[in-house]
């Protein structure tokens, strides 16, 4: 089974807290050595510095290795500064002459006048991270070198024990789902009737669909705020239906057969055909339209949107323009490799990316190179917050007719992590909200999700 190389572990981190320390002229005093692999802060309290000492404890947090330098301020006020409280004390240490007896924070992570050394790096890092805060009286301490902690690298499935899918639901008769939406923790999904095709609803966190509507021309949903919207094959028509389920009733039309949707905050954008191909913009509020594209060179069914701008591709698959919101002023975004052939779009943030028959690749918005993010055939591309998440087919190649993985890679750095395994094959239908990738197999009836 093909798999993409997963990140490193880290090894376990170890903080010494005995055996005397002289920095400077001042002891600073620990207890022994801990095992620490979860990054605990475990160590003593040092000596508070002197008056007018630049001198504060020593202390490091467990995931860091060496301390930060943490030079505090004196613990004392107009005196000598006290001595900072063991690991284990209940108190601060004891002030100097006319200081404050306020010192560190109770308990085993004691910090007699808050000179401790800081956050740390990452597990397995040998660096120190930032310094403490000093405790009443003294001045902060000084950020050692390194890297600050943060938190643990998400896993790949492997790591967290199982690649299955998450089921959400399925369809109990059979009908083959035609379209998905998600919205505010609800899977929307029109179903095939035949003759009457119906709308059905499920949460996010699984169980069994509930019927919305039988609408019996539509073809395609979108989910949009208040409302789900509907298109109808062979049809100018477009449809509006309350989110909590009712009728759908006629909202407005298009120039062409509608067919599919996207929406920003101010309109729907929608993909149509007749005797030319358009993309055109609906506004909301008051039904508004304006073409946007007119061209029989385009391709009006694979389309992006943000709040300024629509992005779209030629008929051939082979390049990517984009027009503003509100203008039929179109300008080249990126295009292409020879051979290479775009399957979908989509956008984070004011990057444009696409999923084609040899890679996954990314390209600025406003236009440029497109540079690559993954190697091979890539199916379902979604993105969200500087991450892209695509399928691969089992044996990587085109056709992608067996099992799928589902991957996610940073587009920072590069970083992938295997997130799911579909036994059936690639999706054809897929969506995302704040928390989740949700699709329909292969077999058009069922539901899966994978968490990001």
């Amino acid at each position: 089974m093909v798999r993409r190389a997963r990140p490193s572990q880290g090894r376990p981190s170890y903080v010494v807290v005995g055996a005397a320390l002289t920095v400077a002229g001042t002891a600073f005093a620990c207890n022994a050595i801990l095992d620490n692999p979860e990054g605990h802060l475990v160590s003593g309290g040092g000596t508070g510095g002197g008056a007018g000492s630049s001198l504060g404890g020593s202390s490091g947090r467990a995931s860091g290795g060496k301390s930060g330098a943490s030079p505090g301020g004196n613990s004392g006020t107009t005196a000598a500064g006290g001595q900072g409280a063991r690991a284990g004390s209940s108190t601060g240490g004891a002030s100097g002459e006319g200081g404050d007896p306020s010192g560190g924070t109770a308990g085993d992570n004691g910090s007699g006048g808050r000179s401790v050394g800081g956050t740390g790096g990452n597990a397995g890092s040998t660096q120190g991270g930032t310094g403490g805060t000093a405790g009443t009286g003294g001045t902060a301490g000084m950020s050692g070198e390194g890297s600050a902690g943060g938190p643990p690298a998400p896993l790949s499935c492997e790591d967290a024990g199982t690649c299955d899918p998450v089921p959400v639901s399925s369809v109990p008769g059979g009908q083959p789902i035609l379209a998905l939406s998600v919205s505010a923790g609800i899977v929307y999904v029109l179903l095939d009737g035949g003759s009457t095709n119906s709308v059905y609803k499920v949460s996010t966190s699984g169980g069994s669909l509930a019927s919305l509507s039988m609408p019996a021309g539509v073809t395609n949903i979108h989910v949009d705020g208040s409302y789900v919207y509907g298109t109808e094959s062979g049809t100018s028509s477009v449809y509006r239906m309350n989110i909590i389920g009712t009728l759908f009733s006629s909202w407005t039309s298009t120039n062409g057969y509608g067919s599919s949707m996207r929406s920003n905050a101010t309109y729907l954008v929608v993909g149509a055909s007749l005797s030319s191909n358009y993309i055109q913009t609906l506004k909301k509020s008051d039904m508004a339209k304006l073409v946007l594209v007119n061209s029989l060179e385009i391709n009006q069914q694979e389309f992006e949107v943000d709040e300024t701008h629509v992005y779209f591709m030629d008929a051939d698959h082979a390049f990517v323009s984009r027009n503003p919101i509100d203008s039929m002023a179109s300008e080249p975004v990126t295009t292409t490799l020879p051979g290479e052939t775009i399957r979908e779009l989509s956008l984070d943030d004011g990057t444009l990316l696409f999923a084609s028959n040899t890679r996954v690749a990314k390209a600025p918005g406003a236009g440029g190179d497109a540079v690559t993010v993954d190697d091979g055939a890539a199916f379902a591309l979604q993105a969200d917050g500087g991450i892209a998440y695509y399928f691969h087919s089992f044996d990587e190649t085109p056709a992608c007719g067996a099992e799928a993985e589902l991957y996610a890679t940073t587009l920072a750095d590069g970083s992938v992590r295997h997130l799911a395994t579909e036994p059936i094959g690639c999706p054809t239908l897929f969506a995302q909200d704040s928390n989740a990738i949700y699709w329909v197999a292969s077999d058009q009836v069922t539901i899966s999700k994978a968490l990001k």
